[in-house]
């Protein structure tokens, strides 16, 4: 079956790719369809902040910190992500809504939903990293269970436009007895990411060490991060298909107006 065919009837509960919304695979083979056919897209997406936060981590990494130093370069990376990385991510997440809404997905309107979005990402980020850390505290178990419950607060901020504690409880109730598959999702969003260090390792290290003390190797170490938009792109995408999934549940009947439902899916452009 075309994966991009229109949906074969008005039911909330089946989805282009022929499977029901009760399947646990079928919200992975959509996030996979959006992803191959918006690829370059949700990857320009993400370069267009990390490229140049690449470079400034790279630079600060050879030139400014010293070698031994890891924690201060975690914390620099870590700020950068924070304050102004969300913003790529925030783009991927209106890229995907824009293109299941049956909208053309572009750069440039992505990227203006992704800074009207940026008070409500920094304080459901704020408020995520202040309990996962006194839930790791408390007991490891309690840490790992909030993460898996709130995996999806970044698309229903930019979704539903929803701040911090709001966008964090919204998630407990898309999460209510389902944790099972959300914690499957998490699984897998690990087990990339765990892939990409692999794959990164491998295309960085031996440059490394067969061209030690070059002055541009700085420069390739941030073309080789660029490698994390793979993960960063599928894992927005998947996580916002989930959402969808989880907040088409709740619908007690579909029209042919279902925001739900996921249309043919349109060509990108840039702006």
């Amino acid at each position: 079956m075309d994966p991009y065919a229109p949906p074969l009837s008005d039911d909330h509960s089946t989805n282009p790719t022929g499977q029901g919304w009760d399947t646990i695979a079928s919200p992975f083979a959509v996030s996979w369809s959006l992803f191959r056919h918006y690829f370059g897209l949700l990857l320009l997406c993400y370069a267009v902040v990390w490229m140049p936060l690449n470079l400034i981590t790279a630079y600060a990494d050879f030139y400014l910190i010293d070698e031994d130093d890891f924690q201060s370069s975690f914390r620099l990376q870590r700020m950068l992500g924070f304050w102004l990385g969300i913003i790529a991510e925030a783009a991927i997440i209106s890229t995907v809504l824009d293109a299941w809404n049956g909208k053309r997905p572009k750069l440039g309107s992505g990227y203006a939903n992704a800074f009207r979005s940026y008070g409500r990402m920094i304080t459901t980020r704020f408020c995520w990293n202040l309990m996962v850390i006194l839930g790791l505290l408390l007991l490891v178990v309690p840490g790992i269970w909030f993460i898996v419950r709130t995996l999806y607060i970044d698309a229903i901020a930019v979704a539903e436009k929803v701040h911090g504690p709001t966008a964090i409880r919204r998630s407990f109730e898309l999460t209510r007895g389902r944790f099972g598959e959300s914690f499957v999702v998490a699984l897998l969003a690990l087990a990339i990411l765990l892939l990409t260090l692999m794959a990164f390792v491998i295309v960085y290290l031996p440059i490394v060490i067969m061209y030690e003390g070059e002055s541009w190797l700085w420069v390739y170490e941030a073309v080789a991060s660029l490698l994390f938009g793979l993960p960063m792109a599928y894992m927005h995408t998947l996580f916002a298909c989930w959402y969808k999934k989880l907040a088409s549940d709740e619908l007690p009947t579909a029209t042919s107006n279902d925001p739900w439902t996921l249309t043919p899916l349109p060509n990108s452009t840039v702006f």
